[in-house]
């Protein structure tokens, strides 16, 4: 039994018991637990088990020489002790040394009491010439090797496999240079960009969240465009991009490319930027003390009125190749980058156009993109051009889905009817001075001030608004009947609703006076007005949408407005009303109210 439990206590390694116990198995947790222990001192087991051992082995074979004499005894001794003092037991214990030990504990700590003053001195001589027992330390080499085992065994599965061992080669072997984005795959912007509608589109398509910018040579990164911050950015200002950076002031790191993921790593959890520019110390300048260095410091410059960079951080060195020609900046490196090194895999979110940036590899499979085409429904610099075939898509199903009037009149191919032959119109205010625009804001005060039933014109006082009453920016006055709708693209119209005018603003696809399409003599209780620089809006009028409920009933596409203008040219005007059905009549003239 003692041979047994020697090889059974010592086999088991106590940085193994430490994992047993806080393992799964809540029954050999419960042996580990146990067995810890007396496992501890690992040289007082091991005398105490080898004097019982010892012991019992001689007892016997005093005993069997007694009996048997002493050749016979000598044969029968052997031959007990080696079945079932050494090889059954070793096998058994072996074989489930943490259950036979955990069970056998109470016997083996009477033991410990009994031999104790011999086994002690012996174990103390022990760890003063071989040292403690501190369990199997793996190294980062024999933990993936560990790992790869595991794996092999079907003991993890393959995906947390590969994502520990990414992580103990990704931390600790690979450098910043191996992992990060070249700078010649990187999107910039020049300082001298103004976020713009094209800038701001452009922004948003590339899917960065974080942006450089760079004066000159992209060796010279002044500053950094966080994505998020453009929210507060209205691009109709075209906001010089070096104004918007004193604004903001982001931080980026500054990493070598020798350094080690791990330290960027550490750099990038700290609190500071999730970005970092990787650069290039020409040989010999590392040891140059004139410089300062860049480890630990991010990049923090100072911006005069005009955007120049005049100064920069004591905490951080220059990137600018003209100040200093032996500095390059090779590449870019992100928090992302590091964690798709460490799951070995390739972050995809919505945006993203590659797997693999270096060698252009593009995302596969059917993925929900977002047709740029339909951004032109956000461009508030679009005049009067007409909708393309993807933002009538877009809006016919924005209609079909908000707007239940027309859902239960109109399919989706007869609003894209609509739509294509609906008026789009733009009122554009930027030529207007700013005394004008004053004089807008005034008129829609004047009139949330008339009476009930008073229209523009007609108050009398020494600052008369009658100069407002032919003022064409306003699209509906309250009262006033009208056969047409309106839906916004861009911009803002003013409204003032019910009895107290109670003011309120209708941006992007709002839709109003959709009552005028259903209902012969609509009168709105409400008056709008452009309320912004420029709204880019469509006009539905009455005689359109009747078109189009008869498309949709009949399945017959009615001639367009430029067809029918074409053939009343042909024909001559009398003749070709007379020769049109009433369905064309009514187009022809919904034509001309187009040209109004």
């Amino acid at each position: 039994m003692f041979s047994g439990l020697t090889l059974g206590f010592l086999s088991l390694d106590k940085v193994g018991l430490e994992i047993v116990k806080a393992g799964a198995n809540t029954k050999q947790a419960k042996y580990a637990k146990r067995i810890i222990p007396i496992r501890k001192d690992g040289n007082l087991l091991l005398c105490t088990l080898l004097l019982g051992n010892v012991a019992v082995n001689s007892l016997l074979s005093i005993i069997l020489a007694d009996i048997t004499g002493g050749l016979l005894g000598f044969i029968l001794s052997t031959a007990i002790i080696l079945l079932f003092g050494e090889i059954f037991p070793q096998a058994l214990c072996s074989r489930y040394s943490l259950k036979i030990g955990g069970i056998a504990v109470p016997v083996v700590r009477v033991c410990i009491v009994l031999l104790y003053p011999i086994a002690k001195p012996i174990a103390l001589t022990l760890d003063c010439i071989l040292g403690r027992d501190v369990g199997t330390i793996h190294s980062r080499s024999e933990l993936l090797q560990l790992l790869a085992i595991h794996v092999e065994e079907k003991a993890l599965d393959d995906e947390t496999g590969k994502v520990m061992q990414g992580a103990l080669k990704t931390l600790h072997e690979m450098k910043v240079s191996q992992i990060m984005t070249p700078v010649e795959d990187v999107f910039m912007l020049p300082i001298e960009a103004v976020l713009d509608y094209k800038t701001v589109t452009q922004i948003f398509q590339c899917g960065f969240s974080r942006i450089p910018v760079y004066r000159g040579t992209m060796n010279n990164i002044v500053g950094v465009l966080f994505t998020k911050d453009l929210i507060l950015v209205d691009p109709d200002d075209a906001t010089p991009l070096s104004a918007f950076l004193q604004i903001f002031a982001r931080c980026m790191e500054v990493l070598e490319e020798s350094q080690s993921v791990s330290s960027a790593f550490r750099r990038f959890r700290s609190g500071g930027s999730h970005m970092g520019l990787v650069r290039k110390v020409a040989p010999g300048d590392s040891g140059r003390s004139s410089k300062p260095s860049l480890k630990g410091s991010p990049v923090v410059r100072k911006y005069d009125s005009i955007g120049t960079n005049i100064t920069q951080s004591t905490r951080a060195a220059s990137l600018n190749g003209r100040d200093d020609p032996d500095i390059e900046l090779v590449g870019v490196l992100t928090l992302e980058d590091i964690v798709e090194e460490i799951i070995q895999e390739e972050i995809i979110d919505e945006t993203d156009v590659y797997v693999d940036v270096d060698n252009r590899v593009e995302v596969p499979g059917d993925r929900c993109v977002l047709n740029e085409q339909r951004l032109r429904l956000l461009n508030a610099q679009l005049l009067e051009e007409p909708l393309t075939a993807d933002e009538i898509r877009a809006l016919s199903l924005h209609l079909l889905h908000n707007q239940p009037a027309l859902s239960e009149d109109l399919d989706q191919k007869s609003v894209e009817w609509l739509l294509e032959n609906a008026e789009v119109r733009t009122y554009d205010n930027q030529h207007r001075s700013k005394v004008r625009l004053a004089d807008t804001s005034a008129a829609i005060r004047t009139e949330s001030m008339l009476p009930e039933n008073d229209t523009l014109g007609q108050s009398s006082g020494g600052n008369s608004p009658r100069s407002f009453e032919e003022d064409d920016l306003w699209i509906y006055r309250r009262g006033v009947e009208t056969d047409v709708c309106c839906i916004v693209l861009t911009g803002r119209l003013a409204v003032l609703a019910g009895h107290d005018k109670f003011r309120s603003e209708a941006g992007a696809f709002s839709v109003l006076a959709v009552e005028a399409l259903l209902h012969d003599g609509y009168a709105p209780d409400f008056s709008a007005r452009v309320g912004s620089e420029k709204v880019r809006c469509i006009k539905i009028s009455r005689p359109v949408y009747d078109e189009a409920v008869e498309y949709k009933r009949t399945g017959v596409v009615p001639l367009s407005i430029p067809t029918l203008r074409q053939l009343t040219e042909k024909i001559g005007e009398g003749v070709g009303l007379r020769a049109l059905s009433a369905r064309s009549s009514r187009a022809l003239a919904r034509g001309s109210y187009a040209q109004q």
